[in-house]
C-alpha cells in the first residue's frame, strides 16, 4: 500500500500490466499537480518554498484538509517593514489579513473549513482589488488605497512560509513586519496545490518544498492507535510516534502527567512586563475577540492590573478602593464599569481570580456590537454591550502590573502601579494565546520586563520593601510630560546632538532660586572643541555663548535677575551668522563672528550641567564651567527645532536619581529647620539648604565634619601642578587663616607659559590681593591687623577682569584690571611657601614672605582643596605641611541593634560624581553597610568583611572592589571616618581614617545607572540570595553605629530621612554594655564580642547554644550501615584553599569513614577516618596524598564522647582530639593548595554510588558537625533538599541519653569472602585507591615495599592450616628507597604521583606498621579493622611504614583453631621485643595470644553502645616474630564462623546446580535472539560474524524459537 496524493493504490500491475501502465500514466500526471504534504503541527513544523512575486496582478491558491479550527495557513512579508499577507484559520473560518503599505485589511470567509474534506483557498490581486476566495464560490475582497501598492520588493521579500514559520524568528521578532505570527499557531493536517509565480517564474505553477520540519510521511495515526497524553494534553501524531503539547494546560510533562506551577510573580510598585510594538514598528494584534484572565492578592486597594490598547481605543483592568474597575474605550467612549460586591473588598491579600471576555459582533457596515463580560472569582458577574463603528479589537501595546510615568497610558488617570502578587497572566487574542508571566520568566524577546521582577510571591508586609513606599510619591504617580527637575549642580541630561547647521531654533522653560548654572551646552565634537552653542545662568543672569568656528560671541540676554522662582521662557532661533535670543519679553539680536555661517555641533546636547566633561574641556567663555555649577531647578517644554523633547523620559533611562520628573517647589524655605550647624550659615536653594560652613572650622553639607587644618611653619608649603595647564575667566575663591606673622604667602596661581598670575597674601597685616591679565596688572588691599592670630576668612570673586575681595564680615572691595584679556591659565597653585631654588625651574611667579600659621577652608571653584588632598583626590601633590588631628564629630548618630534590619533612603545621586562620606564604630567583623542596585547590572555597595571595609561598584563594566588598606581590623568599637571619591570619570578613591586606596575603572562606561532605594544596614532577607550581586560577600546586615551620613552632598538622618524605617534602628549610639571574659562560653567556645555584647562561636565544640553548652544535634549511626549526603549545588561548588571541620562522636568500632568530602571535577578528596581506633585525616589537593593522624598510645574507640578538629590551610593542616596536644603538619614539599569543585560530604561512611552501599561504615553517634561553616546534620533535621539520609541512621535527642555499663554494642559482622570492599582499609584518591567509579574496573596493585602508608591488601595461596599473621607498628627512622616506581594509589590521576618522603608522613611516636611480601600464590586472610595481611609457607620480605626492610624466614603457623575460631591473630606487646624464625623457636619474651570466640546475638534488652568489651578473650602462650623494637597490635574483630561459610558454600552448590540444569535444558537452535513485542523473534548477530556455535550465522527471521537475556 502507498498513499501519494491523497489518493491510495492497490493495483495489482503483474495481473493487468496493460491496463496498469495506462492508469499510473494518468495518476502520475494527476500527482504531479496534486502532491500533498502532512504538517503534525508541533511547535517546531512548518514548510518553506519559494518567494511570491504578488504584483499587482497575481494569484496564489492552495488546497487543505484538516480537523483543527485553528493554525496558520500561510504567511509572507517584505522583510520586516510594513507589509505582508498572513492566511490563517479562525474558528474554523478562513482570514486573511494583509497589508499594501496604506494599513491593515482584513476578510473572513467560508465556515466549517475543519471538517477533514480538501478545501481550496484563492488569493488573488488585481491592481487596488484583493480577494479571498474559498472552493471557487465564496469571496471576499479589499480596496487598498495606498499610492504605491507594490509588495514590498522581491530581493527582500520573505519566503512563503506554510503552516508555521521558523523558530528562529522568535528571537527576531523586528524581523517580522507581524511579531505576532510567530505565536499563532501552527497548521496541523495536509497541504497539497500550493500555486504561485514565484521569484523564477512569471507565470504560476505547483512549488515545491525547500526546507521544512515536521513533516509526517505515513499516514499520521500515530495518536489515533494510542493517545498517551493526559489532563487534556493535545496529542500530535509524528513520524517518531505521539507528542503531548501541554503548552495550554496546567499540566506539564513528556504526556502532560505532572501539575505545572503557574508562573507567579512580585510587583513591588516599580516594576512592569508587557510588550509595545510601537517601538519596533511592527502591526498590532488584531482579534474579533479576545480575553484577559489572571489571579491577583494584595494588600493594597489601588494598582493597574493589565492594559491593553491601541491609540484611543484600550481596556484597563485596576484596583480602585479594593475593587475591581474595568475601563475601556472602543472610539464611542470610553466605560468605567466597577465589580463591587457588597461589603467585600479584594485587598485582602487572598488570591482571586479575573476573567475578562469581549467579542465583536458586525451588525453592519456602519454598526458593530462588543459584548463584554467579566467574573471575578467565578461568583461575581457582569455584562455590558458597546456599538460603534469598529469592526475589530487591536492591540499594540500592552503592561502588566504597572506602566512608565514618563509614557502615559490614554485614558488611565490617577492610577499607581500593583502592589502584591500576580497569577498566571493570559490574554488570548484569537488564535493567539500568550501567557505573560511565562513568557516573561523564559527571557521571550516580545515582552520587556521593568525593575527587578521577582518570579515568586513575596509578602512585602513582611520585608518592608522600600518601593512599596517610594511609590506613594506623587512624582512617581503622575505623568509629568515634559518637566523636570535638576536636584544638585551634579545633575544632567544627555540628548543627541543639535541639527542647527544653516539655522535652528532652541526654546526651553527654566525656574530656579539659585544663581549660577549651565542650562545648555552642545559643542562640535565629543570632547567639548570646536564649534559651541551654550546658555546659562551667571549671578542671576542670562547669557547666550555662540562660536561658528571663527570667534566665541557672548551675549548677555537679561538686566534683571531670573532666580526669582518664578517661570522663564527662553528662545534662540538664528539663520546663518544672525539671531535672537527672547528671555519672557526682552529680545536681544546678535550677530556671530567672522563670515562662517554654519554651525556644526557633532557633540551631545547637555542639559542642566557639566555631564562627563571634565570642566577643562568646556570653552573658556563658560563660566559656570570653570566654576562647577549645574543648574539647579525646574525646566519644561523643550523644543528642539520645533519638536518637544520629553525631558522626563529621557531622565528616566538616565539619572533617574537626580534628575526627578515634576517640577518639586517645596513649601517653606528649607532654612527654617536650621540644619547648619555649628554657626554655618544657611542659604535657601532650590529645593535644598546651602550651608555656607567658610567662616566655621567645620565642613560637610552641614557644617558637621571637622575641616582639614595645615599648618605651616614658614618652610612648609603645598604644590598642586597640572600637567595640562587650566585656563579660566571666572574664579570664586575662599581661604581661612590664623597667623601672628604680619606677612605670609596664602596663595599663588599662574603658569609657566605666561607672567599672568593671582596671588592672595598677608602684607603688613592686610590681605592683598594682586591679579595680572595680559600686560595689566591690578592690586586691592583690605583688611587691618589681621595677625592677631585669630581665625579670619577671605574671599575673592573674579568675573573676566572684575575682581572682588572680602575679609570677614568688612564691605567688599572692588576693582577692574583694565584689559581685554580675560584668561587666566593655571599650570600651578602655591600655598604657604616661599621661593625655592627649583622654582625656577618650576617657572613659579615670584612671591613674597612665607607664610607661618594654620590655613583651611581652601575652596577653589567649588573645590575643597585641603580635604581633597587629605582623601587623595587631587593627583600631582607636594605636600610637607602638616595635618592637624582632632576628635571626629559625631553627627546624628544611630544604631543598628540588629543583623536582620535594614533603613531605605532616597536613591543615591551617584550618576556620574561619587562622594560619600559616613562614620562607623562596631564589633562585628561582617555586615552590609551600604547597597543600592541599578539598571542592569549597575550597582554601588560597601560592606564589613572580616574586620575590613570593602567599596564595590559596577559602572556595567565589570565589578570593581576596593578595600581599605589598614593595618589592623576595624571592628574595635571605635570610631572610624570613611570617604568615597571619584575625582574623575575613571579613578575611585576609598579612604577610611588616614589609610587611602585608590583604583581606576578601564572600561568604557562612565556613568552609574542606579536605579530604586538606596538600603542602609542591610538588605531584606530575600535579596541576600537572590538579588545581591555575588561579588558582595554579605549575608546579614550591619550591626553596630553610624553616624555624619553625607551622600552626594545631602546629610541624610537614618531615622527621620527614611522612606523605609525600623524599629531596630534608633537614634544615639548604644555602645555594648557586656564584654567577653573567660567564663562566657562553655565547652572551649570562643567568645565573640558582639554589639549586643558577648557571643560564642562553637563551630570548633560540636555544641551548640548562646554559651556552647547546649547538645548538637545527634545522630545514630546504627549495625544496619547508613550515611548522610550532602550535596553541594552545582553553581555553587566551592574551591577552597583551606577546609575546618569538627564534630563529636562516640563508638566502639576501631575501624571507619567518619567524613568525607568528595570532588566533582577532580581527584580532591579530604577524609576523616578511624584506624586501629585512632583518628587519621587524609587529603590530596592534586598532588600527593597528606595524612595527619594523633599521636600517642590514646585510642578514641572507648565509647566515650571525643571532639575532632581539623583545619588546614593550603597543604599544612593542624588535628586536636579534645585537649590534647595540637598535632601539625607542614610539608616541606611545595604542594597544590586548592581543593577544587567540592560536591559531596559523607558523614558516617563512603556512599559506593555505584554499588548502592556504605563502605567502611561507622557505628555510634556523630553530633555537632561543622564543615566550613556548613552544618550537615542541623540541615538534616531541617530537610534540607541538599540532605539525603540512606540507610540505618537516626536522630537521637540527647547523647546523655545513651546506654552505658553492661550493654553491648551491636557489631555487623565481616563478610570473609576474598575481594569484598567492605573488609578493606583503603586510603587514596578514593576509598579503593581507584579513579574509576566502578571498583570492578580497577585492577589491584601489590605493595612491593614502596614504603608507603597504606596496609594494602596481599593475595596469598591458601594454607594447609591457616597461619596467624601478625601485624605490627614499628618506629625506625631509617629510609629504605622504593622498589616499585608506583603504589596502589601514587599511580592514579589526581591523587598523587611519586614516593612519599619522611616529612609527608604523619608519625606516631613508637608506631610503625609492618606489612608482609609472599613470593608465592596468596590468598586474603582478615586482619585487624576489616584490613588483610598475610601468610605464607615460603620467605619473604617485611617492609615497614617508614620504607626500611627486614627479612625473615616463616613457616606454616602451628597455631590451631576450632571450627568457632576461624582466625587467630598474634599481638605483641609494645613493650618487649622477640624473634620468631621458625615455628620452633624460642621466644625472649613471653607473649599472650588473644583468640576472638564468636560473641552471642544480643538479647531484646540489649542496649547499642555498651561500656565493656564486646568480645570474650583467651590466653594462650605463643611465641611471637622477632621485632627490631616495641610492637603496638593491631586489635581483631570477628569473622563468619564455619558453620555460615558451610551453609553458603551449599546454598551456592544447589544455585550452581540449578542453573547448569537450565541451560543444558533450554533449547537454542542459533545463539542469539531477542524478543520483539510483536511476537515476532529476530535473529541478532553476534560479534565478528558468527555465532556461538562458530558457525557463520545467516541473516533471517526465525519463528517459534525464544531467547532471553541472562
Amino acid at each position: 500500500m502507498a498513499r501519494r496524493g491523497g489518493i491510495r493504490l492497490s493495483f495489482s500491475f503483474l495481473l493487468f500490466p496493460y491496463y496498469s501502465l495506462l492508469v499510473l500514466t494518468l495518476l502520475v500526471l494527476l500527482s504531479s499537480s496534486s502532491f500533498a504534504f502532512v504538517l503534525e503541527g508541533s511547535d517546531l513544523s512548518y514548510a518553506k518554498f519559494r518567494k511570491w512575486k504578488a504584483g499587482l496582478n497575481s494569484t496564489l491558491l492552495l488546497e487543505f484538509h484538516t480537523g483543527q479550527p485553528d493554525g496558520l495557513l500561510l504567511y509572507t512579508d517584505d522583510g520586516g517593514h510594513d507589509d505582508f499577507f498572513e492566511l490563517k484559520l479562525v474558528e474554523g473560518a478562513l482570514r486573511l489579513r494583509y497589508n499594501l503599505g496604506d494599513g491593515t485589511q482584513m476578510m473572513t470567509v467560508g465556515r466549517h473549513l475543519n471538517d477533514g474534506l480538501w478545501h481550496r483557498a484563492e488569493i488573488r490581486r488585481s491592481a487596488s482589488e484583493t480577494s479571498l476566495t474559498v472552493d471557487g464560490f465564496v469571496t471576499q475582497f479589499r480596496i487598498s488605497k495606498g499610492r504605491d501598492l507594490t509588495f514590498g520588493s522581491l530581493s527582500a521579500n520573505s519566503p512563503v512560509y506554510v503552516g508555521g514559520i521558523p523558530s528562529w524568528y522568535n528571537n527576531r521578532l523586528a524581523s517580522l513586519s507581524l511579531p505576532s505570527v510567530a505565536f499563532e499557531p501552527r497548521f496541523r493536517g495536509a497541504i497539497r496545490n500550493l500555486v504561485f509565480a514565484s521569484d523564477d517564474s512569471e507565470v504560476p505553477k505547483p512549488q515545491d518544498i525547500v526546507e521544512s520540519k515536521g513533516l509526517v510521511s505515513g499516514p499520521g495515526e500515530a495518536c489515533e492507535r494510542h493517545d498517551p497524553c493526559q489532563h487534556g494534553g493535545f496529542c500530535i501524531s509524528t513520524d517518531s510516534g505521539p507528542v503531548c503539547d501541554c503548552k495550554h494546560i496546567d499540566f506539564e510533562g513528556a504526556f502532560c502527567e505532572r501539575d505545572k506551577a503557574p508562573a507567579v510573580a512580585t510587583f513591588q510598585g516599580g516594576e512592569f512586563v508587557g510588550y509595545d510594538f510601537r517601538e519596533s514598528g511592527g502591526e498590532p494584534i488584531v482579534s474579533t475577540l479576545d480575553e484577559v484572565s489572571f489571579s491577583f492578592k494584595t494588600r493594597h486597594g489601588h494598582g493597574l492590573l493589565f492594559y491593553s490598547g491601541d491609540g484611543a481605543d484600550y481596556l484597563a483592568l485596576s484596583l480602585r478602593e479594593g475593587r475591581i474597575t474595568i475601563s475601556i474605550n472602543l472610539g464611542s467612549g470610553p466605560l468605567d464599569a466597577k465589580i463591587h460586591p457588597d461589603h467585600l473588598r479584594f485587598d485582602d491579600y487572598e488570591w482571586h481570580s479575573v476573567r475578562v471576555h469581549r467579542k465583536v459582533q458586525e451588525m453592519s457596515k456602519t454598526t458593530s456590537l462588543c459584548h463584554i463580560t467579566a467574573e471575578v472569582d467565578g461568583t461575581y458577574f457582569d455584562r455590558w454591550t458597546l456599538s460603534g463603528t469598529f469592526t475589530v479589537l487591536s492591540s499594540n501595546r500592552v503592561t502588566v502590573g504597572g506602566f512608565d510615568a514618563m509614557r502615559p497610558l490614554p485614558g488611565i488617570r490617577a492610577v499607581t502601579n500593583f502592589i502584591g502578587c500576580l497569577r498566571k497572566v493570559e490574554y488570548r487574542a484569537d488564535t493567539i494565546r500568550l501567557s505573560l508571566l511565562e513568557l516573561a520568566r523564559a527571557g521571550n524577546r516580545l515582552v520587556s520586563v521593568s525593575g527587578r521582577l521577582q518570579f515568586q510571591c513575596q509578602d512585602l508586609t513582611q520585608t518592608g520593601d522600600p518601593l512599596t513606599h517610594l511609590t506613594s510619591d506623587p512624582y512617581m504617580r503622575t505623568m509629568s510630560g515634559g518637566t523636570v527637575t535638576f536636584t544638585s549642580p551634579e545633575s544632567f541630561l544627555v540628548l543627541p546632538s543639535w541639527n542647527a547647521s544653516r539655522s535652528g531654533s532652541i526654546s526651553v522653560k527654566v525656574r530656579t532660586t539659585e544663581p549660577n548654572g549651565l542650562i545648555l551646552f552642545a559643542s562640535g565634537s565629543a570632547d567639548g572643541q570646536g564649534d559651541f552653542f551654550a546658555i546659562e545662568c551667571v549671578d542671576g543672569q542670562i547669557y547666550l555663548h555662540i562660536d561658528l568656528g571663527t570667534g566665541a560671541l557672548r551675549v548677555q540676554a537679561t538686566s534683571d535677575p531670573i532666580e526669582d522662582g518664578e517661570w522663564h521662557q527662553i528662545t534662540v532661533t538664528r539663520n546663518g551668522r544672525s539671531g535672537t535670543i527672547n528671555v519672557d519679553d526682552l529680545a536681544t539680536d546678535f550677530n556671530s563672528k567672522g563670515d562662517s555661517t554654519r554651525l556644526d555641533l557633532d557633540g551631545l546636547l547637555i542639559i542642566g550641567g557639566l555631564g562627563n566633561l571634565d570642566h577643562s574641556g568646556f570653552p573658556v567663555p563658560i563660566w559656570t564651567a570653570s566654576l562647577r555649577k549645574g543648574f539647579v531647578g525646574c525646566v519644561r517644554g523643550l523644543v528642539i527645532n520645533g519638536s518637544p523633547v520629553d525631558l522626563a523620559a529621557i531622565a528616566q533611562q538616565q539619572d533617574i536619581g537626580s534628575v526627578r520628573p515634576m517640577c518639586q517647589v517645596g513649601s517653606a524655605g528649607h532654612c527654617v529647620s536650621n540644619p547648619c550647624q555649628y554657626g554655618g550659615k544657611c542659604l535657601d536653594g532650590w529645593n535644598r539648604f546651602i550651608c555656607d560652613c567658610s567662616h566655621t572650622e567645620y565642613t560637610g553639607p552641614t557644617c558637621a565634619k571637622n575641616a582639614a587644618t595645615l599648618s605651616f611653619d614658614a618652610t612648609q608649603r603645598i604644590i598642586i601642578s597640572y600637567v595640562t595647564p587650566v585656563k579660566s575667566e571666572a574664579h570664586d575663591i575662599t581661604v581661612r587663616f590664623r597667623t601672628n606673622r604680619p606677612a605670609g604667602l596664602l596663595l599663588s596661581m599662574g603658569s609657566g607659559s605666561s607672567s599672568d598670575f593671582l596671588e592672595v597674601s598677608l602684607e603688613g597685616t592686610r590681605i592683598k590681593l594682586r591679579a595680572k591679565l595680559g600686560d595689566r596688572e591690578k592690586a586691592l588691599v583690605t583688611g587691618r591687623d589681621l595677625n592677631d592670630n585669630q581665625w579670619h576668612l577671605v574671599r575673592i570673586h573674579r568675573r573676566g577682569n572684575h575682581l572682588r575681595v572680602q575679609v570677614d564680615d568688612i564691605p567688599p572691595v572692588t576693582g577692574e584690571v583694565s584689559t581685554k584679556t580675560w584668561l587666566l591659565e593655571v599650570a600651578v597653585i602655591l600655598i604657604g611657601g616661599g621661593f625655592h631654588r627649583r622654582d625656577e625651574e618650576m617657572k613659579l611667579p615670584p612671591v613674597g614672605l612665607p607664610f607661618a600659621g594654620h590655613m583651611q577652608q581652601l575652596i577653589i571653584n567649588s573645590q575643597h582643596i585641603f580635604e581633597m588632598i587629605r582623601v587623595g583626590q587631587i593627583e600631582n601633590v607636594e605636600n610637607n605641611a602638616k595635618f592637624g588631628k582632632s576628635p571626629p564629630v559625631i553627627d546624628k548618630p544611630v544604631t543598628f541593634k540588629s543583623k536582620h534590619t535594614f533603613v531605605g533612603l532616597p536613591q543615591l545621586k551617584a550618576y556620574s560624581t561619587t562622594n560619600i562620606y559616613f562614620q562607623f564604630k562596631t564589633l562585628e567583623p561582617d555586615g552590609l553597610i551600604l547597597y543600592n542596585g541599578g539598571k542592569s547590572q549597575d550597582f554601588i555597595g560597601v560592606e564589613m568583611v572580616k574586620g575590613h571595609l570593602h567599596y564595590v561598584f559596577d559602572l556595567g563594566d565589570g565589578p570593581v572592589k576596593v578595600r581599605d588598606t589598614s593595618r589592623h581590623a576595624l571592628n574595635d568599637n571605635r570610631w572610624h571616618t570613611v570617604t568615597i571619591g571619584r575625582p574623575n570619570s575613571k579613578q575611585h578613591t576609598l579612604m577610611v581614617d588616614e589609610s587611602l586606596a585608590i583604583v581606576s575603572s578601564l572600561g568604557p562606561n562612565l556613568n552609574l545607572d542606579l536605579n530604586g532605594v538606596l538600603y542602609l544596614g542591610g538588605v531584606p532577607e530575600n535579596m541576600y540570595d537572590n538579588n545581591l550581586p555575588k561579588v558582595l560577600q554579605s549575608r546579614y546586615g550591619f550591626v553596630g553605629c553610624l553616624a555624619s551620613l553625607d551622600l552626594g552632598g545631602e546629610a541624610l538622618n537614618p531615622t527621620a530621612d527614611a522612606l523605609v524605617p525600623s524599629n531596630m534602628v534608633v537614634a544615639g549610639c548604644e555602645d555594648a554594655n557586656e564584654l567577653c571574659t573567660s567564663d562566657s562560653c562553655s565547652n572551649g567556645g570562643v567568645c565573640v564580642q558582639q554589639w549586643s555584647g558577648p557571643g560564642c562561636d562553637c563551630d570548633s565544640t560540636s555544641y551548640t547554644g548562646p554559651t556552647c553548652a547546649q547538645e548538637s544535634v545527634s545522630y545514630d549511626f546504627g549495625p544496619g550501615r547508613g550515611v548522610i549526603l550532602f550535596t553541594y549545588p552545582e553553581d555553587r561548588r566551592p574551591d577552597t584553599r583551606g577546609d575546618t571541620i569538627a564534630f563529636g562522636f562516640l563508638t566502639a568500632d576501631p575501624d571507619a569513614v567518619l567524613l568525607r568530602i568528595d570532588s566533582a571535577t577532580s581527584g580532591d578528596y579530604l577524609e576523616v577516618e578511624l584506624i586501629d581506633g585512632k583518628v587519621l585525616t587524609e587529603y590530596n589537593m592534586g598532588n600527593k596524598n597528606l595524612s595527619i593522624a594523633e599521636r600517642g598510645t590514646r585510642k578514641v574507640n572507648d565509647r566515650n564522647y571525643h571532639v575532632v578538629k581539623f583545619t588546614r590551610a593550603g597543604p599544612n593542616s593542624t588535628l586536636q582530639l579534645d585537649n590534647w596536644d595540637l598535632v601539625k603538619k607542614y610539608p616541606s614539599e611545595s604542594k597544590l593548595s586548592v581543593f577544587n569543585s567540592q560536591s559531596l560530604i559523607h558523614v558516617g561512611g563512603w556512599w559506593n554510588r555505584n554499588k548502592r552501599t556504605v563502605e567502611r561504615p561507622f557505628q555510634g553517634v556523630l553530633s555537632g558537625l561543622v564543615v566550613n561553616g556548613l552544618r550537615p546534620l542541623d540541615m538534616a533535621t531541617d530537610r534540607d533538599p541538599r540532605v539525603q539520609i540512606i540507610g540505618d541512621v537516626h536522630q537521637i535527642n540527647s547523647i546523655g541519653s545513651l546506654p552505658r555499663d553492661g550493654d553491648i554494642m551491636q557489631k555487623t559482622t565481616a563478610s570473609g569472602t576474598p575481594g569484598v570492599m567492605d573488609d578493606l582499609v583503603y586510603s587514596g584518591a578514593s576509598p579503593h585507591g581507584c579513579s574509576v567509579d566502578d571498583e570492578d574496573e580497577c585492577v589491584p596493585v601489590y605493595d612491593t615495599g614502596s614504603g608507603d602508608d597504606l596496609i594494602t591488601p596481599v593475595y596469598n595461596p591458601p594454607p594447609t592450616r591457616r597461619p596467624s599473621t601478625t601485624v605490627t607498628f614499628r618506629h625506625s627512622n631509617n629510609k629504605q628507597p622504593s622498589q616499585v616506581p608506583c603504589d596502589d594509589e601514587d599511580c592514579v590521576p589526581g591523587s598523587g604521583v611519586g614516593e612519599i618522603t619522611d616529612d609527608e608522613i604523619t608519625t606516631i611516636p613508637g608506631v610503625s606498621i609492618t606489612t608482609t611480601e609472599h613470593r608465592t600464590t596468596s590468598h586474603f586472610h582478615k586482619t585487624t579493622g576489616g584490613t588483610y595481611g598475610s601468610s605464607s609457607t615460603a620467605s619473604g620480605t617485611s617492609t615497614t611504614l617508614d620504607g626500611s626492610s627486614s627479612s625473615s624466614s616463616s613457616s606454616s603457623s602451628t597455631s590451631s583453631s576450632s571450627s568457632s575460631l576461624p582466625s587467630s591473630t598474634t599481638i605483641t606487646n609494645p613493650s618487649s621485643s622477640s624473634t620468631s624464625e621458625s615455628s620452633t623457636s624460642t621466644s625472649r619474651d613471653s607473649m599472650t595470644t588473644s583468640r576472638f570466640t564468636t560473641p552471642t546475638p544480643p538479647n531484646d534488652n540489649t542496649m547499642k553502645y555498651p561500656v565493656e568489651n564486646i568480645f570474650n578473650f583467651e590466653s594462650t602462650p605463643h611465641t611471637p616474630r622477632e621485632t627490631n623494637n616495641g610492637t603496638y597490635p593491631y586489635p581483631t574483630e570477628s569473622e563468619p564462623t564455619l558453620v555460615i561459610i558451610i551453609i553458603i558454600a551449599v546454598l551456592m552448590i544447589i544455585i550452581v546446580s540449578i542453573l547448569i540444569i537450565f541451560v543444558m535444558c533450554k533449547r537454542r537452535d542459533d545463539p542469539i535472539y531477542k524478543i520483539e513485542d510483536k511476537g515476532r523473534y529476530e535473529y541478532v548477530p553476534s560479534a565478528g560474524g558468527t555465532g556461538g556455535n562458530g558457525r557463520s550465522n545467516a541473516g533471517g527471521r526465525k519463528a517459534g524459537v525464544k531467547e532471553w537475556y541472562v
